[in-house]
């Protein structure tokens, strides 16, 4: 099964945060987790193996009626793809703003990692 590393929220705090911090760093981490999830599920109805880049991503959620930051998906992307279910095609594509960004593809194996993840059966 896929190996996944999502943030706790004692990863996401300081020792000295005041506890505001502290639940504010807890709702992160879940929050972190279900987009995570989302994204998965957004993958899996694709049937292309190219994914896009993080804007083109962002996009896709979007569409489908999930409102989130370019950051946030780009931060759950990177989960997906430091677990081994993304990887870098090799290409660039331009954003809106100009600027060049990598093009995400699954990794070639089969879909059992995103579908563990996207129902979260993942750890």
């Amino acid at each position: 099964m896929t190996q996944l590393t999502l943030p706790g929220p004692e990863q996401l705090v300081r020792k000295l945060d005041p506890v505001t911090s502290i639940l504010a760093a807890a709702r992160a981490a879940k929050s972190s987790s279900r987009l995570v999830r989302l994204l998965a599920r957004a993958l899996l109805a694709r049937e292309h193996p190219i994914v896009g880049t993080d804007e083109e991503l962002c996009g896709l959620l979007h569409r489908r009626g999930d409102l989130c930051s370019q950051s946030a998906v780009r931060h759950a992307r990177k989960i997906l793809s430091d677990a081994g279910l993304l990887v870098d095609s090799g290409v660039t594509r331009m954003t809106r703003d100009g600027g060049a960004a990598r093009v995400w593809e699954h990794a070639g194996q089969d879909a059992d990692g995103l579908r563990a993840v996207a129902e979260g059966l993942a750890p």
